[in-house]
């Protein structure tokens, strides 16, 4: 875990000393991070395994102002910024040439090549999301469809052996010979 995150995170209190315990034993869930105060939401998103959806739930709660601030304690440590915080800052269409820092307004100062190349990957990958939701619901309505052909023909079974059971137990009493006895006829 980065020293910011730690940094960010002790600062909120028990919420704080949770969140850091859940994120060292990996088990940060992404619903926690929208209750977050954002930049403490993105700074956990930023180690965690599902941090690109984790990004998403928070960057359009997040202020710019609070972004920068984040985006500042990265780079004044000589850290490059956090790709999906990039993003984010640049789908938020920052001003990076009035930035008093000169790190970040380096690392910010997007070309236009490079804003389109942002926005197109998170649409890009939003349409791959909304496509592999599709599949899973066809998935599962296949896989309900499975199941009821299965009870149906489960049903038609346990009728069909209980129609057998009772023409045996007809079959039965009829003692007709060689066929009450599974040996066949006897013989006088």
């Amino acid at each position: 875990m980065g020293w910011m995150m730690r940094e960010i995170l002790g600062g909120l209190g028990e919420v704080g000393k949770i969140l850091l315990r859940r994120s060292h034993r990996d088990e940060l869930d992404p619903t926690i991070l929208g209750k977050l105060p954002a930049p403490a939401a993105i700074a956990a998103a930023s180690v965690h395994k599902y941090w690109t959806s984790a990004f998403e739930k928070v960057a359009d709660k997040a202020d710019l102002t609070e972004l920068l601030k984040l985006a500042e304690l990265y780079t004044s440590q000589g850290h490059v910024l956090n790709f999906e915080l990039y993003k984010v800052l640049a789908m938020k269409d920052v001003d990076a040439l009035h930035l008093e820092n000169k790190d970040l307004r380096e690392q910010l100062t997007f070309s236009e090549d490079t804003r389109a190349h942002a926005i197109y990957n998170i649409t890009k990958a939003k349409t791959i999301h909304r496509a592999c939701v599709q599949a899973q619901r066809k998935a599962e309505s296949q896989l309900r469809s499975c199941q009821n052909m299965i009870h149906a023909k489960d049903n038609e079974l346990t009728e069909a052996l209980t129609e057998l059971s009772k023409a045996q137990g007809l079959l039965a009493t009829l003692r007709v010979p060689g066929y009450a006895d599974p040996k066949g006829p006897t013989r006088a």
